[in-house]
Order: C-alpha cells, then sequence, then structure tokens
C-alpha cells in the first residue's frame, strides 16, 4: 500500500514537473518586437524567490520578507525570448513580459501559463502602440516642474485575488492612508525629459529663440496615487494637474489620469516609493495631452493654430495722430501698466481711439481679470482684440480716447550706436512709466525675424512696453531679457514696423 501510494505521489510530481516545465510559443503582433521575461515564480526550500528584469531593464530579485533563509534557488531558463516569436519553458502559473520595439510604446503583458496542456502552447501577444513622433509643425514641450501634492485619503492601496479581478474590478480589500505626501519638486523631470527627447519633443539644436510659441512648458502636479495590487504585482493608477502657459488660450489647467504598465509589487503598506511606475504613469500623460484635441488645436499643431488664430477678415485702421509735438515725456504718458491676477506687464497706447498693443505672453487671450493704469493713477478695464503668438504681439482695446498716443515709426531703418530709451513699468507695479536709456547695440534675426538688441536696463514687467528713439518715437517693442551669471545689459525688442503684419492692422499717422 506504501508502494502505492509512494508511485501515485511521484506519478502527480512528474505530471506537475511537465505541466510547469512545457515550453510555450510567444507570437508577437508588430514585426520587430523583442520579447522578454520579466518575471518568474521560483520555489525554494523555505520560499519563494521572484527574478528578473525590472521595467527599465534593471536586475531585479525579490524574496518573502517574513523569511531570510534562500536555498536552491532555480534561475528561469532565460530572460529573452526572441525578436517577434520565441519558446520559453514556463515553470509557473503566470509570466511578466516585456515587449518592446523602436517603432512601438514599451509594454508589459501578464501571461497565465498554468493551464498549458496540449491544445495551448500558443500565445498570441497583444498589439502594440506607436511611438507618437513630433512632426515639423508641432511645437517642443518642456518641463518646468514635477510636484507632488497628495492630500489625505488620496493614495490608496486596492488588492484584487487575481489580474482578472482587477481587470474586472473585483476588489478584495483596500487601503487608505490618512498620511499627506507633499514634494515640491520631484526628482521624475529628468525622467520624463529623456522620455520626450526620444519621441522628438525637445529642441536638441539648442537654437536661441524668442518665439514663446515654439516651446510648450508645462508644470506638473501629482495629486492622486492609486496602487492596484494582485499575484505579487502592481498596477499605478496616477491623477495628475497639467498646468499650461497662461498664454495658452483656455483655462490653464487640466487633469488627466493615466495607468502605468504592470511592474512588482514591493510597495508597503501606507508607502509611496515606487518611483519606475509613477515616471511610467507619467509618460502616459503626455500621450492623453498628444490625443487631446483642445490642447492640439490650440498649441501643439503650430501651423493650424496659427491659421485659425490669424485669419481675420478685417484690416483695422488706426489714427496715430499726436495734438502735441512729439517728445519722451508724452511718449512716457502713452505707456500703460498691463494688469493680471499673477503679475503685470507694460503696454503702448497707439491710436486716438484706445488700442493698446503689448505683448502675446503678458495677456494671452484670456482677459477676463486684465486692467490697465495709466501714468495718471487711473485704472480701467481692458477687452482683447487679437493676438499673434508667433510674433508675440496683441492688441487690446479700452475705452477712451488719447490726444496724444505714443508716435509709431514703422520705418524699417534701425541703427546700431544709436540712442534708445525703454519705458515700461518694472518689478514694481508702483514704478509704472519707469524711462531707462541704452543704445542698440544689434539687429539679430532669430528665427527668420528681426530683433533689435540693447543695452537698456529692462525687467519683468518691462514686457510689452515701448522702446523709442531720442524723439520719443515707437521703434519696438520690449518682449525678453537675458538672465544669467554674467549677463548684463542683454534685452530684445520687437520692432514697430511688424505691427501692423502681425495684427493685420494700418497704422494712419
Amino acid at each position: 500500500m506504501w508502494q502505492l501510494r509512494k508511485s501515485i505521489t511521484g506519478i502527480i510530481f512528474v505530471f506537475a514537473l511537465q505541466v510547469f516545465s512545457q515550453k510555450a510559443k510567444f507570437v508577437s503582433h508588430d514585426e520587430g518586437t523583442v520579447i522578454k521575461v520579466l518575471k518568474q515564480n521560483v520555489k525554494t526550500n523555505s520560499t519563494e524567490v521572484y527574478f528578473g528584469l525590472g521595467p527599465f531593464g534593471n536586475p531585479y530579485l525579490w524574496t518573502d520578507p517574513n523569511t531570510t533563509k534562500i536555498t536552491n534557488i532555480y534561475h528561469p531558463d532565460t530572460v529573452f525570448i526572441g525578436i517577434d516569436s520565441g519558446y520559453y519553458k514556463c515553470n509557473t502559473e503566470h509570466t511578466l513580459l516585456l515587449l518592446e520595439n523602436k517603432n512601438k510604446e514599451i509594454s508589459t503583458q501578464l501571461i497565465y501559463t498554468s493551464g498549458l496542456n496540449i491544445n495551448k502552447k500558443r500565445f498570441v501577444l497583444h498589439r502594440l502602440n506607436p511611438v507618437k513622433k513630433r512632426k515639423n509643425d508641432e511645437a517642443y514641450i518642456g518641463i518646468k516642474n514635477v510636484s507632488m501634492y497628495i492630500n489625505p485619503g488620496k493614495f490608496k492601496q486596492v488588492y484584487y485575488e487575481n489580474y482578472n479581478d482587477f481587470l474586472n474590478k473585483n476588489t478584495e480589500h483596500q487601503f487608505t492612508s490618512e498620511k499627506n505626501f507633499e514634494i515640491p519638486q520631484t526628482v521624475l523631470k529628468h525622467d520624463l525629459q529623456s522620455y520626450l527627447k526620444s519621441m522628438g519633443y525637445v529642441d536638441t539644436t539648442k537654437n536661441f529663440s524668442l518665439n514663446s510659441f515654439k516651446e510648450i512648458e508645462l508644470n506638473l502636479e501629482i495629486r492622486t496615487v492609486t496602487e492596484h495590487k494582485f499575484d505579487y504585482f502592481c498596477v499605478l493608477e496616477v491623477t495628475t494637474l497639467v498646468k499650461f502657459p497662461m498664454s495658452f488660450g483656455f483655462s490653464n489647467e487640466k487633469s488627466y489620469t493615466t495607468f502605468s504598465m504592470i511592474g512588482f509589487d514591493y510597495s508597503r503598506e501606507d508607502q509611496l516609493n515606487n518611483k519606475e511606475q509613477i515616471a511610467d504613469a507619467l509618460k502616459n500623460v503626455f500621450a492623453e495631452i498628444l490625443k487631446d484635441s483642445e490642447v492640439n488645436n490650440k498649441f501643439l499643431f503650430q501651423t493650424e493654430a496659427l491659421k485659425k488664430m490669424t485669419n481675420w477678415e478685417e484690416t483695422l485702421r488706426l489714427s496715430n495722430k499726436l495734438s502735441d509735438a512729439v517728445n519722451l515725456e508724452n511718449s512716457t504718458n502713452a505707456v500703460v501698466t498691463v494688469q493680471q491676477s499673477d503679475g503685470h506687464g507694460s503696454g503702448c497706447v497707439i491710436s486716438n481711439d484706445g488700442y493698446i498693443v503689448t505683448n502675446y505672453h503678458v495677456v494671452g487671450t484670456d482677459t477676463s481679470g486684465i486692467y490697465l493704469i495709466f501714468n495718471s493713477g487711473v485704472k480701467k478695464r481692458c477687452r482683447f482684440v487679437r493676438g499673434n503668438p508667433t510674433y508675440d504681439l496683441s492688441l487690446l482695446k479700452v475705452d477712451s480716447t488719447f490726444a496724444n498716443p505714443i508716435k509709431v515709426n514703422t520705418q524699417k531703418l534701425i541703427y546700431v550706436g544709436a540712442d534708445v530709451y525703454a519705458i515700461g513699468t518694472p518689478k514694481d507695479i508702483r514704478l509704472g512709466q519707469t524711462i531707462t536709456k541704452g543704445i542698440i547695440s544689434a539687429k539679430r534675426v532669430l528665427d527668420e525675424r528681426l530683433y533689435i538688441q540693447s543695452d537698456a536696463s529692462v525687467n519683468k514687467g518691462n514686457s510689452g512696453g515701448a522702446l523709442t528713439n531720442k524723439e520719443g518715437e515707437l521703434i519696438g517693442i520690449v518682449n525678453a531679457k537675458l538672465i544669467g551669471i554674467g549677463i548684463e545689459g542683454v534685452s530684445f525688442a520687437i520692432p514697430a514696423y511688424y505691427i501692423e503684419e502681425a495684427l493685420k492692422v494700418e497704422i494712419k499717422n
């Protein structure tokens, strides 16, 4: 009888060994896909050991934290299966695969191999999403900062019996943390920049540009994280608030919820330290942004966006007549402070009926809370008329009349070495209509357009203000200053003769 039991046990053991040691063929849908094993259960005398590659190709070994003794470790036969297809000896009930393709997004796929039998030895893997490469008419993308502000109750760990339960949202139990995770600057910025660079969304030419429309600079704030746990694996669900530039042309905040690839569950309860999977989920935020029609129409597709934004049927005719003589004092009175909720800039009154030219980056298209402060101290509401991001110029309108707007010089004669004066509101809003003197240092062609370089002292609030000649005529709109260690006296202005072309206006002196 004992011999019979021993024989039966041996038969069962051999049968089990055959089931978990059979070779399965994995076949990719997409040509050129490299198939790798990320993780496989490994039985030992005392515990289970999990061995493979991490989501970013790092070697990985995990053991049950309740035990310390590891003996007879059995490594997987291989971590590389093949390109497009290949055989793999399955020793466990499930295997996590990594699929890599230079033309597709990297992906993971969990395969249940415990049911291998004579009729199931071939697994066709899911299709990969194509990589979204930047096109020539799209803007570049930059990351200004990645922060984490997770309030109590916004970090959860949800547990499932298995992967299928996760897919079907059959929750076993969950844990909600009451901790507050607040990190103003995370280490994820570099990872995301590298990812964007691989897709061509980072300008590697490093060409100096004054076109604020050329690159969209984003702030990312992680607001919620949910760890979905099953079969020693984990998928992160992350909600991210993306803050766009104010000049974007619509509400400058949008929220996106994205998921990471399947990874290893090595986080502890009430801990949030899965950097690689958070980075992976954040990468998918950009996939959502690139699919967002509002974002595409407003910014990313520059050519089409500009056609829509600057397709004005009417040419505005502006009267630029002065009742008094042209001089610096009258020009100073025609420069205004442009105030908005998060700062201020400057502007120039260029018509008798109240049209003001300023920088596009100062106001964008949202003028719901923008006011003009005049040299007299009077404060008035204004409205947006039209704007051109590539020229960085916008036109505003205030319901007032002016006997002496600033005299606009539309001639294309710019003399290097000539005296110039910058008029605007630098730094503090109480310093309105400040005048600084300098010379024209150079004429620079940037982004196929000419700019006036001068050494006149300007600051951030001068943007949209006037650059005049010694007679007080407007020859440029201040729009940029170089900032850096050892850099002084380098500012730029948009020549005044571009106003008519950029904003489709006709200025009559």
